[in-house]
């Protein structure tokens, strides 16, 4: 059986793409706040990348039993912020948006 791990991003990997995903989201939505929603399709592209790797049949398993629990659930988090910062971001980025057109 080869090895999966090194085959696989590392969880600073996975933190870094996280991050500048939503960066990138913070830096669009600053002027208009929907632009911070441009960078979905990148997130849902992510997500499912990860996702599918994390759930296949043979893939999955090989990564938990050399990389552990810890592993599965860092890169679901990562997948999870991936998606759900650049919405929070639109959403407090629209609210503040709207009060200072008041």
């Amino acid at each position: 059986m080869a090895e999966v791990a090194d085959k696989v991003p590392s969880l600073t990997n996975m933190w870094v793409t996280t991050l500048v995903v939503n960066i990138f989201a913070c830096i669009l939505g600053l002027k208009k706040p929907l632009m911070a929603l441009l960078v979905l399709p990148v997130s849902a592209f992510l997500i499912w990348g990860g996702l599918s790797e994390l759930n296949d049949p043979w893939v999955g398993p090989a990564i938990r039993r050399e990389l552990g629990q810890g592993y599965i659930d860092q890169s679901y988090y990562a997948l999870a912020i991936t998606v759900l910062g650049p919405v929070a971001l639109f959403a407090i980025l629209a609210l503040m948006h709207r009060k200072q057109n008041y």
